[in-house]
């Protein structure tokens, strides 16, 4: 019985270190200034991250990088890639890209919803301006994750 119940204590240690390991380990990432984005992830509570690129309505190039998390929230950052053809404006249209004015004066991509299931769809949404902006999200929150140690991503657009 002392055989077993060495066995029982060791898979539960086993269990419960890697959740001690990372508990209070966060990654947090900031769109170039603060009003424009800031996500901040317990990096405990991340089921999975996945990069991937594929063609909206075959014609639109999008990269994506997708956090799962424990529970219901999955945050999602995505770049179109180039395409200025008319075919490409179409499907930006549909995706439903809005140039908003910033305080600058110039203009900011921000991803839009529908009402009300866009809007309690439990994705949270980021649009960057780049591929390549992506990826360095996908490589940080994968390092950060992999290491269970808090990092911060900042400047990303």
């Amino acid at each position: 019985m002392q055989f077993f119940r060495s066995i029982f204590i060791a898979f539960l240690i086993a269990v419960a270190i890697p959740a001690a390991w990372c508990a209070d380990a966060f990654w947090e990432a900031v769109l170039t200034t603060e009003s424009k984005g800031n996500v901040v992830v317990k990096l405990a509570d991340v089921s999975a991250v996945a990069l991937h690129t594929y063609k909206l309505n075959g014609v639109q190039e999008i990269t994506e990088c997708t956090i799962d998390t424990k529970g219901s929230h999955s945050i999602r950052f995505f770049a179109m890639a180039g395409g200025g053809s008319k075919d490409a404006q179409i499907v930006r249209t549909a995706l439903g890209t809005s140039q908003v004015p910033d305080i600058s004066g110039g203009s900011a991509n921000y991803p839009a919803r529908k009402f009300p299931e866009g809007a309690y769809s439990h994705n949270i949404e980021y649009q960057l301006q780049s591929p390549a902006a992506v990826y360095r999200v996908f490589k940080s929150i994968k390092d950060a994750w992999r290491s269970a140690s808090s990092t911060t991503l900042k400047n990303l657009n």
